[in-house]
């Protein structure tokens, strides 16, 4: 086909007659020119010494026309204007001017693409200035680019782009930015795809790149560490030694002539002797975290022992942070190794765990058998007293009791037990405790309990809230949206939609999809299964295909919410209802479609305050940051809703989960 300039030859012959409506236009454009002097109308062998060369200087004269040059340069460098489509001459030109300002105008797009992106790259990426434009700020531009794709390609498309894109800069020598491998990595560890992972690592360690920024090392680690707690929530026997090897060279798969991940990370250089970067202030308990969860051995000792030295007994972040690796070796089923961690720290604090007892994930350490019975011989002193108080507290919320301090006397705030309860009670005496002023909208009984259970994989804890939900049946509770936890999202909602109230209506919500039957509301003869405790899948549906992972939300439903959108407005059902995350432990308000009755399985359409709203207790109404420090999920979906399969959940014969649960 040859070269470009030939393809321009061969596509202008076919014009007829030649060049007459580009010839028409630059005259136009000619004559409306703010200039004194009025520019004569370009020959055709102008207009074809500007296509192959940028300019009209013709070979005999040493004097350019650089105002004529400069108008066909704008004509054929900026946005058509006429309502009819460009020339084939503009089309061809268009995108060949010498800044390539229309990359970094691609780049930016919001809807953007894998196809478009291709374009782009295969249309400016062919010189230097145009591979520095694609990776302009170490290739935050393209990362940013790669992260708008996930919405409509899956991570294994984004991944081909980027091999791609690098094998394209490779080919034609051009120079390849740390940041757009560390992009490549990031999206690896994202898609846990051990080949992809390693491929980039050995690719930026042989050009010789240096170690990865803090910022760029953290968001890679957290990146590895979400798509894993997924991947092991839906898949308990996940094997893990694939990433281990390629991130640690620990294991039976040891990397290319050991490279691995962890030489090229921020905390790991040999210039930080003293390890003086393993500190919580540098985010270093999120990788340790991850070698907890990858099953790492002695790569995990030896960064623990650099963190240990750091941490700061008065100060309860990097406190909280040596907690965090701890909590990490729980979830990963590596009690042992949580207990002697917490060990040697309470011996480096002095024989205490200071700030223990404000702990966010707490109740985690306390319900481990192994970590629970240490625990108390750890602390001593305040933060002793402290933990008795927050447990005392936390008893009493989730069995609805209030103590009143100045009449030494507890008062009940929770509802009459439910006939389900005194049926299985049956002729046993029930305490019957002074019964406090309660209202409609107390529902910190149950909050307390999806807190403290909402996560379990025991079905016998889920099933204990569906009858707190029965108790609470008939409740109005005040709840508030955060939407996506987006400011601006936030003032256009009330800017559109004024002041709207939400109110939640507790209920137990068996699976009721069209294609499953509906199950009694109390089957006693068998175990509590996902269909009678009202266990969904929403799984983001991208492409046309729905998503797992990271991408799919693990959810328990609660009961329909309400709006209203001023006090003299009725109460209406709102299309949403009120679900639990499982997995990342905090509510959502779920777009079903209809407000009521038995629910389709399959995509669901979106919402008007979109597919998903992040939901919080109404005295929880100023927070703006997500639970757990994770990223707000994909609000605008769409999702496909089906029957949670729950492999999570642990039963025995008897249908009771394996692992004992305390009340």
């Amino acid at each position: 086909m040859g070269g470009p300039h030939s393809r321009l030859l061969l596509r202008t012959a076919r014009i007829q007659p030649p060049y007459s409506k580009s010839r028409r236009l630059v005259r136009n454009l000619y004559n409306s020119a703010p200039s004194s002097k009025q520019l004569h109308d370009p020959s055709p062998s102008e207009l074809l010494r500007f296509i192959l060369t940028d300019s009209i200087k013709s070979i005999e004269s040493s004097h350019p026309d650089a105002a004529s040059s400069s108008y066909l340069r704008e004509l054929f460098s900026h946005s058509w204007k006429s309502n009819s489509p460009p020339p084939p001459l503009w089309t061809s030109l268009k995108g060949l001017a010498p800044h390539n300002e229309g990359l970094l105008q691609g780049l930016e797009a919001p809807n953007a693409g894998i196809s478009a992106l291709k374009s782009l790259v295969e249309r400016y990426a062919n010189d230097e200035h145009g591979a520095a434009l694609l990776q302009a700020q170490n290739g935050t531009f393209l990362r940013l680019t790669l992260q708008r794709c996930q919405l409509q390609n899956t991570l294994p498309e984004i991944l081909s782009v980027i091999s791609d894109i690098i094998a394209r800069l490779d080919r034609l020598q051009l120079p390849v930015q740390p940041g757009t491998y560390a992009t490549g990595i990031s999206f690896a560890m994202l898609e846990l795809s051990a080949p992809a992972l390693g491929q980039f690592v050995i690719a930026r360690r042989l050009k010789g790149m240096p170690a990865i920024g803090l910022r760029e090392s953290v968001r890679i680690i957290k990146n590895c560490s979400d798509a894993l707690d997924h991947k092991v929530f839906e898949d308990s026997h996940y094997d893990r030694s694939l990433m281990l090897a390629v991130i640690t060279g620990e294991g039976d798969f040891v990397p290319h002539d050991n490279i691995r991940l962890h030489d090229s990370l921020y905390w790991t250089q040999p210039s930080d002797k003293n390890g003086i970067r393993y500190t919580s202030q540098l985010s270093a308990q999120d990788y340790i975290s991850l070698l907890a969860k990858l099953g790492s051995g002695e790569v995990l000792h030896t960064c623990w022992s650099s963190f240990l030295k750091n941490v700061q007994p008065k100060n309860h972040h990097s406190c909280f942070a040596a907690y965090q690796v701890v909590l990490a070796l729980i979830q990963s089923t590596n009690s042992e190794v949580a207990v002697n961690y917490l060990e040697q720290v309470s011996q480096y604090c002095g024989d205490n765990l200071p700030f223990i007892a404000r702990f966010p994930n707490l109740q985690i350490l306390i319900d481990d058998p192994l970590v629970g019975d240490a625990l108390p011989d750890l602390v001593r002193g305040e933060d002793y007293i402290e933990l008795l108080d927050v447990q005392l507290d936390n008893m009493n919320q989730r069995m609805g009791l209030q103590w009143n301090s100045d009449c030494q006397e507890h008062s009940s705030a929770a509802l009459e037990p439910s006939e389900a309860i005194r049926e299985a009670l049956g002729d046993q005496y029930v305490p019957n405790i002074g019964v406090g002023s309660t209202d409609s909208n107390d529902a910190k009984q149950l909050w307390a309990e999806l807190r403290a259970r909402g996560c379990s994989k025991s079905p016998a804890a889920l099933n204990g809230i569906v009858d707190l939900l029965h108790d609470h049946n008939g409740q109005s509770v005040e709840i508030a949206t955060h939407l996506d936890y987006s400011k601006e999202r936030l003032r256009e909602f009330r800017s559109r939609f004024g002041p709207v109230e939400f109110r939640w209506a507790p209920e137990h919500s068996p699976i009721e999809f069209s294609d499953s039957r509906i199950p009694l509301l109390h089957e006693f003869t068998r175990p509590s299964t996902p269909l009678d405790l009202g266990l969904i899948r929403a799984r983001l549906i991208v492409g046309g295909v729905p998503q797992s992972g990271a991408n799919s939300l693990h959810l328990m439903q609660l009961g329909n919410i309400y709006l209203r959108h001023g006090l003299d407005e009725p109460w209406q059902l709102s299309g949403y209802i009120l679900v639990w995350d499982r997995h990342l432990g905090e509510l959502l308000g779920l777009y079903v479609g209809q407000t009521s009755g038995v629910i389709d399985s399959g995509p669901t359409s979106v919402g008007p305050f979109g597919a998903l709203m992040h939901i919080s207790p109404s005295s929880n109404a100023g927070e703006r940051t997500s639970p757990n420090g994770m990223a707000a999920c994909n609000c605008w979906g769409p999702y496909y809703l089906d029957i949670d399969p729950s492999p999570d959940l642990e039963y025995d014969l008897s249908g009771e989960t394996k692992q004992c649960e305390n009340p």
